[in-house]
């Protein structure tokens, strides 16, 4: 079977063809501010130290992430533990 060329829309109707309109152009975009975690990291991408506000929402969605997800911190165990499985002293005091 050979390749059979069935033309294109041009080819079928020439006269009623339009070519499709190009998209509108998207609005640009307005930065959240200070006082916000995104006003944060727009410091920290711009190489500048955050402002007390940017921090202090910085830390209240940590806060609120690490309450959400549960985060915890290392197990410390004392240095002078031994471990459960062999039995042979643990010296840096973290599992």
């Amino acid at each position: 079977m050979a390749y059979q060329y069935r033309g294109t829309v041009r080819d079928i109707e020439p006269a009623t063809y339009t070519p499709p309109t190009p998209p509108a152009e998207k609005p640009k975009r307005t930065l959240k501010g200070c006082g916000t975690n995104a006003g944060y990291f727009y410091h920290k991408n711009k190489g500048t130290e955050p402002c007390q506000p940017c921090r202090d929402a910085n830390n209240a969605w940590r806060r609120e992430y690490r309450r959400v997800k549960g985060e915890t911190t290392k197990l410390m165990i004392p240095l002078d533990a031994q471990c459960p499985g062999c039995g042979h002293l643990i010296a840096d005091g973290v599992a």
